[in-house]
Order: C-alpha cells, then sequence, then structure tokens
C-alpha cells in the first residue's frame, strides 16, 4: 500500500508541474503559444513512454537484481540520445523554442524516468520521492517568477527540464548506472524491450504523434485547443500512469503460474482504477466550468466545448490500464502489438478526418471512439489469453 501512495504522490508532484507549466503558458501567450508549448511537450511525454516501456517496464516484469537494473540503464542511455536528436533537428528547422529546450536535456530526463519507475515499483521509493521533491521545489520557485513577469515561459521549460536532466546524471552516479550507450541485454529481453517500445510508439504513442500532425492540419491553436482541455482533466490520469508499472509487477507476483495472470486481480485492479478516475474526471470538469477562464486565460474559449469528450475518454484510458497491463506482465508482445498497430491506424486517419472536418471538437471526438475501441479489444483478448492459459 506504502508503494502506491508513493508512487502517487510522486506521479502528483509531476501532474502539478504540466498542469502548471500549461496554465502560464496559456496566461501569457493564448492558445497559438500553448500550441507549440503542447508539441514540445508532445514529444517528451512520447519519449518518456517509449524508453519507459522498452527499460523500466519490461524490466520490472522480470523483478530484476541490483546488478541488472545498473547494466540496463546503458539501454536507456542509447534510447535517450538517439531520442535527443530529431527534438532537437524539429525545434531548430521549425523554430520551436520550447522544442529545443526539451532536446537539450532528453538524455538526462530518460536516466531521471528510469530510475524513478525502478524505485517506486521495485524499491522503497524513497530516491523516486526526494528527486521529485527537488525538481518541485526548484519548478515551484521558478513558476512564481514566472507569474512575476522575470521569467520568459521558454526559460521556465529549460529550468525545468534542465533540472530534471540533472537530477536524472546525479541519481545515476548515486546507484552505479553504467551509462556507455549500449543495446544491452538477453536476446529474450531485448525483443521484448523491442517490442514494447515500438508498441507504445504505435499504441499511446500515436497519440503524441497526432499532436505534431494536427499541428500542421490545424496549426497551433487546433493543437492549444486540446491542450487546454487535457490540462483541466489532466490530473485524473496520473492514476492511469501511476499504477500501470505497479500493476505489471503486482500481476507477476499474483499469477497462478507462469505465462498466466489471475483474472480476478485483473478485474478487481480495473474497478477500483476506473471508479477513481471518474471521481477525479467529475470533480475537474465541474472546477473547469467554473474556474476554467482564470486558470487559462483567453485559451479557455477554445478549449472548453472540448472538456465533457475529453473527460469521458479519460475514464476509457482507465478502463484499459488494467488489461494493457496485464498483456505486459505475462509478455504477450505479439498480441500487444496487433492491438495497438491495428489502433494506431485506425485512430490517425479518423482523428486527422475529425479534424478537418470539426476543428478541436472533432478530433477530440475522433479520440474518444478510438479509446473505446482499444480498451474492448483488450479486453476481449485477454480473456482469449486466459481461456488459453486454463
Amino acid at each position: 500500500m506504502m508503494r502506491v501512495v508513493k508512487a502517487l504522490v510522486s506521479n502528483g508532484l509531476f501532474s502539478i508541474m504540466s498542469l502548471l507549466l500549461s496554465v502560464v503558458i496559456a496566461r501569457l501567450g493564448g492558445s497559438d503559444d500553448l500550441g507549440r508549448f503542447g508539441v514540445a511537450f508532445a514529444a517528451y511525454l512520447l519519449i518518456q513512454l517509449i524508453v519507459r516501456d522498452a527499460g523500466a517496464n519490461t524490466l520490472s516484469a522480470t523483478l530484476p537484481s541490483a546488478r541488472r537494473i545498473r547494466d540496463t540503464a546503458r539501454r536507456i542511455s542509447l534510447m535517450g540520445l538517439v531520442l535527443a536528436v530529431p527534438v532537437l533537428l524539429v525545434g531548430l528547422i521549425f523554430d520551436y523554442p520550447y522544442m529545443i529546450a526539451m532536446g537539450f536535456a532528453v538524455h538526462g530526463i530518460c536516466l531521471y524516468d528510469y530510475s524513478k519507475t525502478l524505485n517506486l515499483s521495485l524499491g522503497d521509493g524513497k530516491i523516486a520521492i526526494a528527486q521529485d521533491l527537488i525538481l518541485f521545489t526548484v519548478f515551484m520557485i521558478a513558476s512564481a517568477l514566472a507569474f512575476m513577469g522575470h521569467i520568459e515561459p521558454v526559460g521556465l521549460i529549460a529550468i525545468w527540464a534542465g533540472c530534471g536532466a540533472a537530477l536524472g546524471y546525479l541519481v545515476s552516479f548515486i546507484q552505479v548506472f553504467k551509462l556507455a550507450p549500449s543495446w544491452s541485454g538477453s536476446q529474450v529481453e531485448l525483443r521484448a524491450s523491442l517490442g514494447f517500445g515500438l508498441q507504445s510508439l504505435l499504441g499511446s504513442g500515436s497519440v503524441h504523434v497526432l499532436t505534431f500532425l494536427l499541428a500542421g492540419v490545424g496549426g497551433p491553436i487546433l493543437v492549444g485547443s486540446m491542450r487546454g482541455a487535457s490540462t483541466i482533466v489532466g490530473p485524473a490520469n496520473l492514476i492511469t500512469t501511476t499504477l500501470e508499472p505497479l500493476l505489471i509487477t503486482s500481476f507477476s507476483r499474483t499469477a497462478p503460474e507462469k505465462g498466466a495472470v489471475s483474472m480476478r486481480a485483473v478485474i478487481r485492479s480495473a474497478a477500483g482504477i476506473t471508479w477513481a478516475n471518474l471521481a477525479v474526471v467529475a470533480g475537474l470538469v465541474l472546477l473547469g466550468y467554473n474556474f476554467g477562464g482564470l486558470l487559462l486565460g483567453t485559451a479557455w474559449e477554445n478549449s472548453s466545448p472540448l472538456l465533457v469528450v475529453v473527460a469521458v475518454d479519460s475514464v476509457f484510458v482507465a478502463l484499459g490500464c488494467a488489461p494493457h497491463a496485464a498483456h505486459r506482465s505475462i509478455w504477450a508482445a505479439g498480441r500487444l502489438a496487433t492491438i495497438t498497430t491495428v489502433t494506431a491506424f485506425t485512430r490517425i486517419p479518423m482523428v486527422l478526418s475529425g479534424a478537418a472536418l470539426g476543428g478541436a471538437l472533432g478530433a477530440a471526438t475522433a479520440f474518444l471512439f478510438v479509446t473505446i475501441a482499444n480498451t474492448s479489444t483488450l479486453w476481449l483478448s485477454l480473456l482469449q489469453l486466459h481461456r488459453k492459459s486454463r
């Protein structure tokens, strides 16, 4: 139980920081600037997702030794370097200063997240909480200065990302991580790591890829409108992002036998996560309709029509969290790859078509339909796997 509490605290701090980033930028720059930030933040979330699933989440299912954790950091280091390149190039080519600031910090941030995820899912969580509290303190001071007009929004991003990267290097040094870039590990682990990383790109990652495409279709204002609604609902999503890594480990430990999963544990976890998410989302929607203008300034006018649709989407994402984690706990990479690939190739044209026909509201509605279909497919797939293992 304490592991869950620490994970919620850690991800809660991250959620507050991402919320304040959006609020500061929305109030100072409106929907257009919020959209430019949204593109950079989508790049950050996409990289975090890929590296986490290809590294910490794959590793946690095996209950690894400390030595193996230190060795696997070399793979994280390699991915951080490789993924930083396109972020920097896009930022320089299209003159997106938020992307440039993020690109320089990607490598260290990947190490930060690797240490945090494993410490929360396998350790006592003390290092994760400590590094989050340091980052949170620095960020809150910088946010106060930004509100007072002493720091520009780009400067705030640079401080947040740069401090996170510095902490990533610090915790790597403390835990004696091996950082020489290398795609190292057993053949089975590397295949699973590559498979889950690609699935993240095609599955949940396609949501972030779509942010880049939507910026091309509708410009920064469309992205900013969607980002504003997501900012209001965002705190509810920390339930899903916090618990999925813990569920992978939990399902591995409670499995009746190797390669199987306890359906009772999955259903119980899904019910708890979904009800918790629903309760939080309902409160956030009420908060948005009463104080959205105060939080987002002029950007709220463009974001308010999307709020309910984005909120319902969050609930269905939560409903799919447990079966998604269950697939990962038994390393069902092939089946999950099929689901995520089909979902991605459905989501991209549907959302882009929705954006072309109905603007930001059309895009958000298309997102919701694809999320419902994806969650339903995950449950059906897990039930089939469960029947086969009996």
